[in-house]
């Protein structure tokens, strides 16, 4: 391999280039949509009440989730055992019952929601911004 006294560009310029280079491969991933595929992860969670089944899936997934207990109350999940991303996991532990698994989209935090919820059980911002405000007259 060339030395880069060898290339006829001075160590500075060089610098600049590789910047350079690198935000351009970074916009180029933007622009075009290139995501990272979500990192597979080992599981090996029973079947069981969801309360628990799930806590257990998102310990071993380190991700986050929100879901409401009176929306898991009476389901049982299935087992999963081996490699999945987070997503794959929750759908396989869910196939069956009448939950489903959101992620959202900037935070990548899940929901879990039951099928045929046009809308989150949690309140939104603007829920929360109504109801203080109702409060408040």
């Amino acid at each position: 391999m060339k030395e880069i006294s060898e290339l006829g560009v001075g160590r500075r310029r060089f610098l600049r280039l590789g910047k350079a280079v690198s935000v351009v491969v970074l916009l180029c991933r933007g622009l075009f949509g290139v995501e990272e595929k979500p990192e597979r992860r080992y599981f090996n969670v029973p079947e069981g009440k969801a309360i628990n089944t799930l806590k257990l899936a998102v310990k071993q997934a380190k991700v986050e989730i929100i879901m409401s207990a009176e929306v898991v109350k009476n389901v049982r999940t299935r087992k999963i055992k081996g490699p999945f991303t987070p997503i794959e996991a929750f759908n396989q532990m869910l196939r069956d019952t009448q939950l489903s698994v959101l992620q959202h989209e900037d935070s990548g935090v899940f929901t879990i929601k039951k099928i045929g919820e046009k809308r989150s059980s949690f309140p939104t911002q603007s829920d929360t911004r109504k109801a203080s405000s109702a409060s408040i007259d």
